[in-house]
């Protein structure tokens, strides 16, 4: 949350609003295929949303969906 506030995010903004403009602004391949996995179960929530429990329960649905541990974490980070 405090590198948010340090690049002037509008506070209320969503993830995926952040996100998007980050992508926007660094076209990371990689981070585009993570997020493709992860949007949908953080984008719709602001920063400050985002729980450890939250991030624990994605990766126990990854898991179930077959998903190595190297992957989930690269979809978190």
């Amino acid at each position: 949350l405090e590198d948010l506030k340090r690049h002037d995010a509008v506070q209320g903004d969503s993830v995926g609003q952040i996100v998007d403009a980050y992508l926007a602004d660094h076209g990371d391949d990689g981070m585009r295929w993570a997020w493709k996995r992860s949007g949908p179960h953080f984008s719709h929530l602001r920063p400050d949303q985002i729980t450890e429990q939250l991030c624990q329960d994605y990766a126990t649905k990854r898991r179930r969906e077959g998903r190595s541990d190297g992957t989930i974490i690269k979809e978190l980070g």
